[in-house]
């Protein structure tokens, strides 16, 4: 048997199919690094991630350093899948250590990591960001209050403009008299 005919079931999206395929070569020539790592893979397309670990985990035991650092990726994927963080960094920092120019595993470790524990500079933009909203909103607050007192201000001038002037036309009045 051939490892190409599970290789095309799986790019072939026939996850099933790769699956028993690498199952059963696993089954006739023993423990095989490459046919765990297609299980692997299979079982992750079908969201089966216990078996996923279990293969990838097979599959790091390979002498062949390409294949662990793949195995490594992807049991970071399949870790993060499961929610686990730092269990997903670890792997893909691992993976990295194997192969440095793997663009997925820097991207997947740095994403997490970002995710993680963010930037101190955006920590300080948000903090800057919430003072200014506060200041904007107390300087709004101190523009309605003296808002509010002119307005207070210019009823009581209007007050005293009428009781002088109904005074006054009480004085004419008298006068009058």
């Amino acid at each position: 048997m051939s490892q190409d005919k599970g290789i095309n079931y799986y790019q072939n999206g026939e996850f099933e199919e790769a699956r028993n395929y690498y199952e059963s070569l696993i089954r006739e020539r023993g423990n095989n690094p490459q046919a765990q790592f297609g299980r692997g893979s299979s079982s992750f397309q079908q969201g089966d991630m216990e078996t996923a670990e279990q293969a990838f985990e097979q599959s790091i035991k390979s002498s062949d350093l390409n294949l662990r650092s793949k195995a490594l990726y992807n049991l970071g994927n399949t870790f993060y899948q499961n929610k686990k963080t730092a269990e997903a960094l670890a792997y893909y920092r691992k993976a990295l250590e194997l192969d440095p120019n793997d663009k997925e595993a820097k991207y997947n470790y740095e994403f997490l990591r970002y995710q993680q524990d963010p930037p101190e500079e955006d920590n300080q933009k948000k903090d800057q960001s919430e003072e200014e909203e506060n200041k904007e909103e107390q300087e709004q607050e101190k523009q309605e209050e003296k808002d509010q007192q002119d307005k207070e201000e210019e009823k009581q001038q209007e007050q005293q403009q009428q009781e002088q002037q109904q005074q006054e036309q009480q004085q004419q009045e008298q006068q009058q008299q």
